[in-house]
């Protein structure tokens, strides 16, 4: 219960706080491998507590874990502290995914509308079969894009990551 707090307190101070004032900073390749680790911890989590992972912590405060006050502090090994404290740091995991992940697909919206403004400002290359058809590469131009993503997607992220659907999604 320890490790995660400290775990949690520490990523959440990397992100610049409770509304995550410094995720614009990291590259995309950083949130993608906060994200993972994030989805890899609560995986273990789950195999290792399940009765953790499906429990929410009522009023979650990225800033101060409830159970931190003088008052709360056992004299000796409490169980249920314990558990409070796996459900409360896991709480807060999931909340700085969320923004990591909401992060990530506002970049992933704004690359592919420049992406997309680009590929139809220009023009594009026009080929003329022997049978008379004209073919352009536009969907070429265009699915590279998607080709990108989903590589850089599966590079960095589980196979079951959600982010993976909804990135393509903004994409497409």
């Amino acid at each position: 219960s320890c490790v995660a707090y400290q775990c949690s307190k520490q990523i959440e101070q990397q992100i610049g706080g409770t509304n995550g004032h410094n995720l614009p900073k990291l590259s995309i390749t950083q949130l993608l491998q906060l994200i993972a680790w994030v989805e890899r911890y609560h995986e273990v989590m789950k195999e290792s507590f399940p009765n953790i992972t499906s429990k929410i912590y009522k009023d979650i405060h990225l800033d101060r874990n409830p159970l931190d006050d003088n008052t709360n502090i056992p004299t000796s090994i409490d169980k249920e502290h314990i558990i409070d404290s796996l459900i409360w740091s896991n709480n807060v995991l999931w909340e700085i995914q969320r923004l990591a992940q909401e992060e990530f697909l506002v970049r992933t919206q704004d690359t592919t509308d420049e992406f997309l403004t680009n590929v139809y400002s220009n023009e594009a290359v026009k080929i003329r079969t022997n049978d008379g058809r004209v073919m352009t590469t536009l969907c070429e131009d265009v699915f590279s894009l998607a080709k990108l993503e989903t590589q850089t997607l599966q590079e960095n992220l589980s196979p079951t990551s959600d982010l993976f659907i909804m990135a393509i999604n903004v994409v497409f």
